[in-house]
């Protein structure tokens, strides 16, 4: 369980060429990772899983954000100690952003094959090396300890789906993130009217193409067109506070994608009406008409 894991942006790269829509099986029994594509197994790699069953979790989760060199703690990326080898695959699981489980390299090859991990998914260097060239952000982990028969049978619903079509960006200016959390990074900001190929989704999130055969995500309520009195929240996590300055008491806290309807403006606060029916305010440097 990498609690300590520091993601760097400069470290962090948008899926690149035609996306291919891959799976992956880990099976905590055997300790195996299965690659799929189009269905079939691709390639089978050796991985280590947590000491006691209940530490690697289980279920289906997107990979959401894409790392090489992660930092772990004071040990910087790239070092031979650091105990998350060159490559970080993070898992969006209960919500979070992609930095507690993943599936990484490791410092001690030994343990590959065992029951050892604190909670993530352990792989030889060389073989997460590869695996992040192949699967890119979006891609759903089915996580079991059941058997394997050649049969991806996670949930199907989780992860990224093809689909194809156009979004134009219908507010001032939007963000454009490398994986479908914003746990991932800030690829590029695209202006009011701007047309993209569609080409996938995930969850709230849909996947774009960008030139170059790169690609990116936007939340979806980035891509709803702006009410005269909506507002929507543009950080990872915003303040509602009970008067119209930042140091009044929070009221609550609203994540960045959140569609809210002001009442009024109030020096460099929207005001707003809760549902509760009281009154909170938020600022104008959180939000985006």
């Amino acid at each position: 369980m990498a609690t300590w894991l520091t993601l760097s942006p400069n470290n962090s790269y948008a899926a690149q060429d035609e996306p291919i829509y891959y799976q992956i099986e880990i099976n905590k029994e055997t300790n195996k990772l299965y690659l799929y594509a189009d269905g079939k197994v691709k390639k089978t790699y050796p991985v280590a899983t947590g000491r006691s069953n209940d530490l690697t979790p289980e279920g289906t989760f997107p990979l959401v954000v894409k790392i090489v060199d992660p930092k772990w703690k004071d040990t910087p990326g790239g070092d031979p100690k650091n105990p998350l080898g060159p490559r970080w695959h993070g898992l969006e699981v209960n919500g979070d952003r992609g930095r507690t489980y993943g599936i990484h390299g490791t410092n001690d090859p030994d343990s590959i094959g065992k029951h050892a991990s604190s909670g993530c998914v352990r792989m030889n260097n060389e073989d997460v090396k590869e695996l992040y060239q192949i699967v890119n952000e979006g891609t759903p982990v089915w996580i079991h300890s059941g058997k394997s028969d050649n049969h991806w049978r996670g949930n199907a619903s989780v992860g990224l789906q093809k689909e194809a079509g156009t979004v134009t960006i219908p507010r001032t200016k939007v963000k454009l993130w490398t994986g479908p959390n914003i746990g991932s990074f800030i690829t590029t900001t695209k202006n009011k009217s701007t047309t993209l190929e569609k080409t996938g989704i995930s969850g709230n999130w849909v996947q774009v193409k960008l030139g170059n055969n790169k690609y990116a995500f936007i939340q979806k309520n980035f891509l709803i067109s702006a009410e005269k009195s909506t507002i929507i929240v543009d950080v990872d996590l915003a303040n509602i506070r009970s008067e119209p300055n930042t140091s009044s008491t929070v009221l609550q806290k609203v994540k960045y994608g959140t569609i809210l309807t002001y009442k009024d403006v109030q020096d460099d606060f929207y005001q707003l009406q809760l549902k509760n029916q009281t009154t909170g305010y938020i600022s104008k440097t959180t939000v985006q008409e």
